[in-house]
């Protein structure tokens, strides 16, 4: 089922909770929150989830800004006591 957007006020036609296929509406039939004829909606063009579905490992496995600058504080505390010593 298709979504259909108003250009004017952004209004969400969805063919799927209303029930009934945009293109049988009558041609009388009007925004309900503007008023202006069906001809002024446009098909939303619907994105597959599958590419958003998994999440690369990279982003997972890459240490945060704050995880970074620990190791790198860890890093130089031990080079300045094997300096001391």
């Amino acid at each position: 089922m298709a979504k259909y957007k108003c250009m004017i006020c952004g209004h969400i036609y969805d063919e799927e909770k209303e029930g009934i296929p945009f293109e049988k509406l009558d041609d009388s039939w009007v925004c309900p929150k503007c008023g202006v004829p069906k001809s002024m909606f446009e098909k939303i063009e619907e994105k597959t989830t599958e590419t958003t579905k998994e999440v690369p490992k990279v982003a997972i496995e890459t240490p945060t800004s704050l995880e970074n600058y620990l190791k790198a504080y860890q890093n130089n505390q031990e080079k300045e006591e094997w300096i001391k010593d």
